[in-house]
């Protein structure tokens, strides 16, 4: 109908939209082929000119499919790196801060065992500041209880003599006099007082005499 259509009106030939749908046969160009009209006649070498710009267009706008695709392809791949760089980045930059706060942490750990173990040796020292302290403490306390006992053996062990001394001496009579060497050489003299004999010395250069019964 549409190729009657075309002839009635006195076309010089027909378009159709687009060859690489014919059929493997060439149906379609078969029958434009065979149109004519009062016009001017149809010109097959422009068809098939026709049919080879379509298909040079078709692989033009082909072509530029698959350009357009290895650009995109090249953009995403680009972006992918990109995103890689990043993320390798963010992860080197992790390490360092881990590894940052890892060593600040074992520096810590380091200044903490270092004061703690100070701490110890202090508390070591001052222990044995202490025991040495109670030592000294101590012997003192010992040395003074010793030298207590000895001053009171002493002072027992004089009394006992003067003790002893007495009972040689014998009995007197308060306000009596009598030389300590009862050859009246000696340096000293007795006196007794409330019935007890107390030694005394004589004058510096003289001797106790009792040579005429009296001093």
């Amino acid at each position: 109908l549409k190729m009657d259509y075309a002839a009635s009106k006195g076309l010089g030939g027909l378009m159709v939209w687009a060859m690489y749908m014919d059929t493997p046969d060439a149906e379609l160009l078969t029958v434009l082929q065979s149109f004519s009209s009062e016009g001017p006649a149809n010109d097959s070498s422009n068809i098939n000119s026709g049919i080879e710009d379509e298909k040079v267009e078709d692989e033009k706008v082909e072509d530029e499919k698959v350009e357009d695709e290895k650009v995109e392809d090249e953009k995403i791949a680009d972006e992918k790196i990109a995103d890689e760089n990043v993320e390798d980045e963010k992860a080197k930059n992790k390490k360092a801060k881990d590894e940052k706060v890892k060593s600040k942490k074992t520096e810590d750990e380091k200044a903490e065992d270092e004061e703690a173990e100070d701490e110890e040796v202090e508390d070591e020292k001052a222990e044995d500041e202490k025991a040495e302290d109670k030592k000294v403490e101590d012997e003192k306390v010992e040395d003074e209880k010793v030298e207590d006992e000895k001053v009171e053996d002493e002072k027992i062990a004089d009394e006992k003599a003067e003790d002893e001394k007495a009972e040689d001496l014998g009995e007197c009579t308060s306000g009596e006099y009598k030389c300590v060497d009862e050859d009246g050489s000696g340096p000293g003299y007795l006196f007794c007082a409330h019935e007890a004999w107390v030694e005394f010395s004589c004058g510096t250069g003289t001797v106790c005499d009792m040579g005429s019964g009296t001093m």
